[in-house]
């Protein structure tokens, strides 16, 4: 008795000396065309392709000159944006703001408007005594926005501003007074 194993053999070197029998032949000119028109598209549904889009691998090349014409690009635009950006900034009116501290008995020697305006230094933030109302000013203009300030008392002493109703934690255990400044020129506290 012969083992499936040689008869596989057997079967096997029939088939491919019946393949080296026939004739080579080029298929028909048209052929790839008809098989294809008989071949129905397949319809992908849309989540389909989409979990396809977000799933499948996508390659990126690209060449040193492109990328140094992107970069250039990409330098002109903000070079623009920041020129446009400073121009914008002009039109920008400040608002006229007048910081006030009650000293009637003139207790203090001096005394600067310190905050995230003047990056907390008291230069160009002095305040004047008025002895006839008992109280410290300094008449500044600030942009729009919010800002952050407090009374800095003969160089060492910081003291918020009791007339401010808003008051801001910094986040490293100070409290700062906080001032408003709209669009139109107005205060807000």
């Amino acid at each position: 008795m012969m083992s499936n194993k040689h008869n596989d053999h057997i079967h096997d070197s029939e088939l491919i000396n019946y393949i080296k029998s026939v004739p080579e032949s080029e298929p028909p000119i048209d052929f790839t065309r008809s098989v294809m028109q008989q071949l129905a598209p397949k319809k992908v549904p849309f989540w389909r392709k989409l979990l396809s889009w977000f799933t499948n691998p996508v390659s990126v090349s690209f060449s040193p000159a492109k990328v140094a014409g992107g970069l250039t690009a990409a330098v002109i635009l903000i070079m623009v944006g920041f020129i446009w950006g400073a121009d914008s900034t002009k039109n920008d009116q400040s608002s006229a703001i007048r910081f006030i501290m009650n000293d009637p008995a003139k207790e203090a020697r001096s005394v600067s408007v310190i905050g995230s305006f003047n990056n907390w230094k008291p230069e160009g933030g002095s305040m004047r005594y008025d002895a006839e109302a008992g109280y410290w000013i300094l008449e500044s203009s600030l942009p729009p926005g919010n800002h952050e300030y407090s009374f800095l008392i003969d160089g060492k002493k910081i003291q918020l501003d009791p007339r401010a109703p808003m008051i801001r934690d910094d986040g490293f255990g100070n409290r700062n007074s906080m001032i408003l400044v709209s669009d139109s020129n107005e205060q807000h506290l």
